[in-house]
């Protein structure tokens, strides 16, 4: 009679089978990880740059966009950053819409990683106290 106690070889095949397919597993899900955690790290980025082009766009003193498009490039975090922007006219006539794309690389057929849209209002042109059309000059709020 036979008492040894063990695996047998098919046994222990099988087992490394089944070992081999899990970790081939925990490998391509740590990989997608990485690849999601890269892709959302470029999103930021490329949300700031355009963030800070509209930004820019808006803070300029009397700045009234002409309809069209424009182009430049950034460097953020140690990449260079593409952006376009392009100005619409809206049916509101002292409204301008401005998109903002920002991508990788300049070929403009590549999808942006980041689109933004933003408004600028035509600035109103103030007298020499710095009241604009409409408003009171001088005086608290109870008119005194």
């Amino acid at each position: 009679m036979n008492t040894q106690r063990g695996f047998t070889l098919l046994e222990v095949l099988v087992a490394l089978a089944i070992i081999a397919y899990a970790l081939a597993a925990l490998i391509r899900v740590t990989g997608t990880g990485a690849a999601n955690a890269s892709y959302l790290r470029d999103k930021t980025f490329a949300q700031w740059v355009a963030e800070n082009r509209l930004a820019e766009m808006r803070t300029r003193d009397d700045y009234w966009p002409a309809p069209g498009g424009g182009g430049g490039d950034v460097e953020m975090a140690g990449r260079e950053w593409f952006w376009t922007t392009r100005v619409i006219n809206t049916p509101e006539p002292e409204m301008r819409r401005i998109d903002v794309e920002v991508r990788l690389d300049d070929d403009e057929e590549i999808s942006p990683i980041s689109i933004l849209t933003g408004f600028v209002v035509r600035p109103q042109r103030g007298d020499a106290a710095g009241n604009t059309p409409g408003s009171t000059s001088g005086g608290n709020a109870s008119g005194e």
